[in-house]
């Protein structure tokens, strides 16, 4: 099927033709943000929340100034729980667009979250689609644009900051069940003006991810405290901040298969766009899928490579070296499912740290 002849079936509402059509002719129309697009969107109106946001982060590298392709990811990256990419693409459009009514009911959902990470990831997709000006079977602005401002460093952080410091944390909050009172009325100086750092952060900022951190810890949410100790240990946080975040840290224990929960797609933890973006990963848990390549067996350890995502034979998302400290038949010829703990390298690099790994079966 022809690009031109899938866009009259995509305003019709033929989304499955769509992508069982085009799918193979991805590299066909590799630099068409258009195709990117309704594939993107064909994948969003039939729920596949993985499709969508593979096809339109493409699509917003090929053309990151049209509107209907920006409210979409931003309200894809919202279902997937990156609730911090999603705003800052809400905050760019608003810039311009301050009446654009899609940004505002989003930002509005966004501060009645009490776990933005969390709560996001529960919206029903009729929520998602409510953000976003493409309608099933509703023939679309042939093409919307609107000029992209670049934003200065200090702009998006006071901006952000505003946006952000609606969440509603609470200032009286102790960590009921792991003994340590972290009130963050008790902290005299949330910023380190002093500081470089990978990640500066307005002091509204710095509470908000503080207080969010306090939550998810308090709730055992062990992975996503762990992303808020990182952004606040990269960031010009005080060090009062930052000595109480390595105590909590330090409580955090390794999961297994069974009590592992908040897993992160390969996809999220490598951002091309932010060279920084890793480092927010450094040391969670993880369980992806994939298989194993080039076994090194070694007394004590096994060293490998681990094709992510290639486990029915399909995609290689992502090659990451691993290693394990125990000692296990392995069997190449099959998938694997794996538990590991990401290290992140100086380079920015993954290295997977195997806790578990169990063979997928043949269907």
């Amino acid at each position: 099927m022809k690009l031109e002849k899938a866009l009259k079936e995509f305003k019709r509402g033929n989304y499955s033709l769509i992508l069982n059509s085009l799918e193979s002719q991805i590299f066909i129309y590799q630099e068409n943000h258009k195709f990117f697009y309704i594939m993107g969107m064909s994948s969003l109106f039939l729920n596949d929340i993985g499709g969508a946001y593979a096809y339109l982060t493409k699509a917003h590298r090929l053309d990151n100034e049209n509107l209907y392709i920006r409210l979409a990811l931003a309200a894809v990256l919202l279902k997937k729980g990156q609730v911090d990419k999603s705003i800052k693409i809400y905050l760019a459009i608003l810039e311009k667009n301050p009446k654009n009514k899609y940004v505002k009911n989003a930002l509005s959902l966004i501060k009645n979250f009490e776990f933005p990470d969390l709560d996001s990831q529960k919206l029903e997709v009729k929520t998602i689609l409510s953000l976003i000006p493409e309608k099933k079977q509703r023939k679309p602005v042939s093409k919307v644009t609107v000029t992209f401002s670049t934003l200065t460093l200090i702009l998006i952080c006071v901006t952000m900051g505003g946006v952000l410091g609606a969440y509603k944390y609470n200032k009286d909050l102790r960590i009921s069940d792991r003994g340590v009172p972290f009130r963050s009325e008790n902290i005299e100086n949330f910023i380190n003006f002093d500081e470089t750092s990978k990640f500066t952060m307005s002091e509204e900022q710095i509470k908000y991810h503080y207080n969010l951190c306090l939550r998810y810890f308090d709730k055992r949410h062990d992975n996503l405290a762990r992303i808020e100790f990182n952004r606040l240990l990269h960031s010009n946080a005080s060090e009062d901040i930052k000595n109480r975040v390595k105590t909590m840290d330090s409580m955090i224990t390794v999961p297994d298969f069974n009590t592992f929960k908040d897993n992160h797609d390969y996809s999220v933890v490598i951002n091309p766009s932010d060279k920084y973006a890793p480092y927010v990963y450094d040391r969670i848990f993880v369980t992806w899928k994939g298989r194993i390549s080039d076994i090194e067996v070694f007394k004590e350890k096994i060293k490998f490579n681990f094709l992510i995502g290639y486990h029915d034979k399909k995609i290689v998302e992502g090659i990451v070296a691993a290693e394990t400290a125990f000692a296990q038949e392995i069997d190449n010829r099959f998938g694997y499912e794996i538990l590991g703990q990401i290290i992140v390298n100086q380079d920015a690099s993954l290295f997977l740290r195997v806790i578990s790994l169990r063979k997928i079966p043949e269907n």
